[in-house]
This record gives C-alpha cells, sequence and structure tokens, in this order.
C-alpha cells in the first residue's frame, strides 16, 4: 500500500503543475554531503575512481573554486542548506524566519512549484522545516548523518586496534545500513522510480537527491573498501600530527575532531581517508545509475545537471579532519555543471558560492527577477558574459574563524586569539607557508584585514569588528539546528559584553586632553574609514571620539537612522561636545526584506531600510538630539556607489537621500561637508570596485575634506 500511495503522489504531482511548457528543461540537482574539492577524479589531485562524475565533467562546465560561505552552528552542513534553499547569504540565512519564508513560497523548491516544475526530493534534508511542505514529492527524508556508534570514533589507533574494530562494511553498526540497505543506494533507487514515472510526463522537473555520503560514519561495501589498499592512499602533504591552534578554532574535542586519535597518525589518517575514497566511489556508482535512469526517459538533452556538496572536509589535512575550519579542504567542493548549451570538458576558475547554483536554477526556469535572492546565477559565467562573480570570497566559523579571499590571495583570522594566517594561493594552494608575520606582506595583511572587515559590514555579520571579537551567539544557540528568528531580537542592538580586566587599549580609545576641544565623528562604515585619519590630522588640536567598544579595539557602525534615533543619547552622553560631524544615508536607502528590515536584500524590489520620508523623520529626530548639545553640527553628505553593489542599492537614491538630509540641514542652519560632490567624479580612482566602500587613497582624501571642515569649526 505504501509504494502505491508513493507512486499516486507522483502522478498527482505531474497532473497538478501545468504552468511551464514541455520546452522547459528539467533539473537535476545532484548534493553530497562532506565532499572536498580534490576528491573527485576530473580534479586530477587525488588517486579517486569517481568515472561517473569524471564523465558528467567531461560532458559539461567544472567549476574549479566554489565555496561554502561558512556557519553559525557547529553542523556547518546547517547552515550550509538553509542559504541554499532560501538563496541567503550566512548570517541573513541564520536570522531568516523559516517558516514564514514556507509561507510566503520563498524556498528554493517553492519557487520551482510555481515557476510550473514537479518538485521531488529524496535524502539528506537538514534544514528546519519539513521537506514534505515544499516538495510536491518527498520519498525518504534523512538526517543530518546516520547514526555514528562510540566504535566509530576515535580510532585506527594502531594495526591491532583496527584488526578488532570497527569496520565500514558491518551491518551490526547502523549508520548508512540502517534500514537494511546502504542509504547511497536507497536514494539512486529513489531517483531510477521517479525517472521512470517522470518519462511518461512533457511537465517538467525539479528534482533534489540528497546523499548523506561520504559523511561519517564513513561506510561502504567491502569491495569498495579493497579498493583502496593503504599503500594506494597517500596521506595531505600538508598533515600535522596537531593543528597548532585546534582548541581556539573549534576545540579538540569537538565532534568530527574526535573521529581520529591525537596525535594525528600516518596510519590513522590513511585508514580514515581509505574509508573516505571508499564511500565516494561507492556513491559515485549510484550517481551513474540515475544519469543512466535520466538517458532512458529520453529527457537528457533537455535536462540541466547540477553536482556539488555542502561543504568540504580535511580528513587529516592540517592536522583536523572536520569542516569547521576556513582552509580550502573544508570551505571548497566540486562544482558542476552539464545541460543545453553547456561548453563540454570546460574548466571556470572565477571563485563563485556553491549556493550560487539556486539563483542559476531559478533563471533557467523563467524566473528572471528572482526576488530575493542574494546568491548570483552563473549562467553569465556559463555563457562567456563576464569573468568575474564576487570581489571577494567571505568565510566565517561561529566567533572562532573569519576569512577573506581575494585576487589568489587567502586571510584566516582567528578572532578570539588575535591570530591571523595568511596564503599566497597562487604559489601554496595547499596553504602551507603562512605569510602573516613577513614584513614583505604587511601591506597586504593589512589590505585583506580591511577587505575583511569590510565584507562583516555588508553581510551584516554579528561580530563588529574583528579585534573587538564581539560575536554575541551563545554555544546552545550555535548549535542548535533552528535559527534564530531574527524578528524576536530588538533591532541593531547587542548585549553588551561582559566586563574583563583589559589592560590593552584599542586604537579606536582616546587618551583626551582637557585642554582640547571635544569632537564626535558619527557615520556608518564609511566615516569608520577616515575617523582615525582625522584624529591624526588634528593631534594637537581637538580629541578625536567616535562610538566604540569599551576596550577600543573595534569602532562601532552607526548603521540607519533607525538605529540612530535609538542610540544617538547613548552617544552622546558622559562627554560636552565642541564640534560633532555626521552622517546616515548609506544604510537608509538599501534595500531589504519585506518580513524584517534586518535582513539585506538584493533586489531593487524589496522596500529600502528607511523609506524617504521615515528617513526625513528619523533624521530630523537626531538632529534635534545633536543640537541640543549646543556643538557646532557638520553634516557629511552619503557618498556614491557603483551600481550592482551587495546589498541592492539603487545609485540615483544617494542623491535622493542627499537632498532631503541638505534640506532638513539648511532648515537647522548646519554646515554641509560635501563628500558625495567631492568624490563623485573621482569614485574609479577612490573607490574599490563594485564596493561602497573606498580604498586606502579615497579614505585619505575624505580625512582631508573631514578634517578641514572640523577644524574650521573648532573653538
Amino acid at each position: 500500500m505504501p509504494s502505491r500511495l508513493y507512486t499516486l503522489a507522483i502522478w498527482l504531482a505531474f497532473a497538478l503543475n501545468s504552468a511551464a511548457s514541455a520546452d522547459s528543461p528539467n533539473i537535476l540537482f545532484v548534493f553530497a554531503d562532506d565532499l572536498t574539492y580534490e576528491a573527485i577524479g576530473a580534479a586530477e589531485m587525488l588517486d579517486i575512481e569517481t568515472p561517473h562524475l569524471d564523465q558528467l565533467a567531461k560532458q559539461g562546465t567544472r567549476f574549479t573554486h566554489a565555496y561554502n560561505m561558512g556557519s553559525w552552528s557547529g553542523a556547518v552542513c546547517v547552515a550550509s542548506r538553509t542559504m541554499l534553499n532560501t538563496g541567503r547569504f550566512v548570517w541573513n540565512a541564520r536570522t531568516s524566519d523559516l517558516g514564514q519564508c514556507v509561507t510566503e513560497k520563498q524556498f528554493w523548491s517553492q519557487r520551482m512549484h510555481e515557476a510550473g516544475y514537479q518538485t521531488y526530493m529524496t535524502g539528506k534534508w537538514h534544514v528546519s522545516t519539513k521537506p514534505d511542505k515544499i516538495f510536491d514529492v518527498v520519498k525518504h527524508v534523512r538526517a543530518g548523518m546516520p547514526n555514528q556508534t562510540p566504535a566509530g570514533y576515535n580510532r585506527p589507533k594502531d594495526a591491532e586496534d583496527y584488526a578488532n574494530g570497527w569496520k565500514p562494511w558491518e551491518p551490526k553498526h547502523g549508520g548508512f545500513w540502517e534500514g537494511g540497505r546502504h542509504w547511497s543506494e536507497v536514494v539512486a533507487e529513489d531517483s531510477v522510480e521517479y525517472l521512470q514515472k517522470a518519462a511518461e510526463d512533457d511537465k517538467p522537473f525539479f528534482m533534489y537527491l540528497a546523499f548523506n555520503a561520504p559523511h561519517d560514519p564513513r561506510q561502504a561495501p567491502k569491495e569498495y573498501v579493497d579498493r583502496y589498499p593503504l599503500d594506494r592512499i597517500r596521506t595531505p602533504e600538508n598533515m600535522l600530527p596537531e593543528y597548532p591552534y585546534a582548541d581556539a578554532i573549534c576545540g579538540k574535542g569537538l565532534r568530527d575532531e574526535k573521529l581520529i586519535p591525537y596525535p594525528r597518525t600516518e596510519f590513522a589518517v590513511k585508514v580514515n581517508r581509505q574509508e573516505y575514497f571508499a564511500s565516494i566511489t561507492h556513491m559515485d556508482d549510484q550517481i551513474g545509475r540515475i544519469l543512466d535512469a535520466l538517458k532512458k526517459t529520453g529527457k537528457a538533452n533537455n535536462t540541466y545537471i547540477f553536482f556539488t556538496a555542502d561543504h568540504g572536509l580535511a580528513v587529516g589535512h592540517h592536522g583536523l579532519v572536520g569542516k569547521q575550519n576556513m582552509y580550502d579542504h573544508s570551505v571548497r567542493v566540486p562544482f558542476i555543471v552539464s545541460g543545453p548549451n553547456i561548453k563540454a570538458g570546460a574548466t571556470i576558475e572565477t571563485p563563485i558560492y556553491l549556493q550560487d547554483v539556486m539563483a542559476t536554477s531559478l533563471e533557467l526556469a523563467g524566473d528572471a527577477k528572482r526576488k530575493g535572492i542574494e546568491f548570483k546565477s552563473l549562467m553569465p559565467l556559463l555563457r562567456n558574459e563576464t569573468t568575474t562573480q564576487y570581489d571577494d570570497i567571505y568565510g566565517a566559523y561561529l566567533g572562532n574563524q573569519r576569512m577573506i579571499k581575494h585576487e589568489g590571495w587567502k586571510l584566516i583570522h582567528y578572532p578570539k586569539i588575535g591570530v591571523s594566517r595568511l596564503y599566497d594561493l597562487n604559489v601554496d594552494p595547499q596553504e602551507m607557508n603562512d605569510l602573516a608575520a613577513d614584513p614583505k606582506d604587511a601591506a597586504r595583511l593589512k589590505q585583506l584585514t580591511v577587505r575583511l572587515e569590510m565584507a562583516m559590514d555588508a553581510l551584516d555579520d554579528p561580530m563588529t569588528t574583528l579585534a573587538e571579537a564581539d560575536y554575541l551567539i551563545s554555544t546552545q544557540d550555535a548549535q542548535e539546528v533552528q535559527p534564530i528568528e531574527k524578528s524576536k531580537a530588538k533591532p541593531n542592538t547587542k548585549p553588551k559584553a561582559k566586563a574583563a580586566a583589559e589592560p590593552v587599549r584599542g586604537p579606536w580609545a582616546i587618551a583626551s586632553d582637557p585642554k582640547l576641544p571635544n569632537v564626535l565623528i558619527l557615520g556608518d562604515s564609511i566615516s569608520i574609514g577616515y575617523t582615525l585619519k582625522v584624529r591624526e590630522a588634528l593631534k594637537a588640536k581637538a580629541n578625536v571620539f567616535r562610538p566604540c567598544s569599551a576596550n577600543g579595539k573595534g569602532a562601532e557602525n552607526c548603521n540607519g537612522t533607525t538605529n540612530g534615533v535609538q542610540k544617538t543619547d547613548g552617544w552622546l552622553a558622559g562627554q560636552k561636545w565642541d564640534v560633532i560631524h555626521f552622517n546616515f544615508g548609506l544604510h537608509d536607502l538599501k534595500h531589504v526584506s519585506p518580513a524584517n528590515k534586518n535582513i539585506n536584500s538584493n533586489s531593487l524590489d524589496d522596500p529600502r531600510q528607511a523609506e524617504p520620508q521615515e528617513y526625513r523623520d528619523n533624521l530630523t529626530k537626531i538632529v534635534a538630539k545633536l543640537k541640543a548639545t549646543g556643538a557646532k553640527l557638520i553634516y557629511a553628505t552619503t557618498t556614491s556607489y557603483p551600481d550592482g553593489c551587495i546589498p541592492a542599492r539603487l545609485p540615483a537614491d544617494a542623491s535622493v537621500y542627499n537632498e532631503i538630509a541638505t534640506e532638513i540641514m539648511r532648515a537647522n542652519d548646519i554646515e554641509v561637508n560635501d563628500l558625495y560632490t567631492a568624490c563623485h567624479d573621482r569614485l574609479g580612482e577612490l573607490q574599490l570596485p563594485k564596493n561602497v566602500h573606498f580604498n586606502g587613497a579615497g579614505e585619505a582624501f575624505q580625512a582631508n575634506l573631514v578634517a578641514n571642515a572640523i577644524e574650521r569649526a573648532l573653538p
């Protein structure tokens, strides 16, 4: 009876969906778990057998640098899959109300359904909503990982321990063998069954086929393990007995890290990689069954096939085992596209995010606007219309790690211990030569640190600054599958950090001279870029302050006027001010989610954080608070920015909001420092590409203008 009901469900799904034409391409998405970028034969990096994926790469295009953006959870797959299915960048995905996403039909499968597709899912889910609410047909829904037994951890200690211990092919250990059939084989069987039904219908399908493999427990039939004798396995070139910062970045007691004993030995790493490779090759054979079934439908020529994974895995690299780190082996994944008009046998080295697959499939399905989606379609790259996708690749793991990759260089920073690691990937792809302490690369380190902090700001990272390391999501929250609903928290407020005996004062702290006038600078990240330079220019002339952390390690971004109305009293408290230089606008005019103004949007169809009338009202309130201090006030106009910035901002809106602000300043007899006009014709020289932020020359240029304006106003 269950089988008949399932068959009926498939037929009903085809019967009820009729919006898409028969010519619309089918989308077949195959998703692996814990699969590092190097672990397919087509990458030509490891001695591993994946003939079916290799053939897929030959008939399609392989992206060599696909990344996962990071995680707010120790279970990195939760964050990766939530981003994938909502289309939102990591911190916006974390705070998304998934129930509301379901109601508003914002999930990937729901958007495909609205485009007229029959949607099908089987395998691993690990997203905090039930798949049967958002897919037309669901067969098996697997947990985040198969059950792992105590015997599967801390092994093998030596050859004797291996001989007497856990074996990946023994069904008595459960895991992938639970239910009587290996879970990878079940995904293939489910997929073949669905494709046989799809062959009899003209309507397009969207298939979401999610393997749990090669996640641990890394189980496969014995014949697959036997194909990888230990003398065939090579240990990673960057293998270490123990990563020097393991405790700080993820914890040596993390579940993944407990799979292999400390110190890591060649034997233990080889055994674990043997089982990893066997699981991958077994999965590849199941993918082959699915691809064969697709060919038999007669629909292969009108089907786009996407293959990727939720993140990578270390398995011995750098002395690590899991995916909770920012090295390429753990954040970078294979990514293959095959289908109509996709160039065969091609590779694209442009860095992308794996979650770009969602936007790509929606474009292929005819959803041109892709409203509310932050990730980008890959079609312009595949059509050779562009060679860039993102200016930088950003990564994060809880409050422990941050990463930026730019032009072949990577900076990894560990905020809690103040350690940076710098790698030139152009000559050091295995990330073995840390250049952070090399004086020759000091400028590069500084440049990437600035870019990383700008990315943190643009992506609504909960950590204010790297120096402050004020990631305020609890450990409990980080371990839960359920993302927090940001609407339940007060907007733009963060719990106060615990008081600590901190002898070191950061660069934003100031030892004021009581003989000098006091200057306060308020504004967003643009003003953060020039504040310290202004302070230096006015040394011995004024005490230049801006809101910052208690220890002075991090500057506070004042954000938009909604935040300003709430916080201005606090910024003004405890000091007599002689001059206040301020700006609001860049955050107000950015586009945000209709459901939550604290979630950025890439769509110009979505509302602004503060629409013009709200901006006018808020700024008027802020000005009244500032005037009450008796200080000389100077307002800086919002600088312009190019089209295509993330989050979405309409370039013309800078003028609209500046006009409103200027009108308010005139009415209150407040001087206007017109940074917009001063910078506008020199953006190519002063501003970072496709970015609201300025380069070093731009910050210095603005600092000179601001310092001069303030100096003229000093008593």
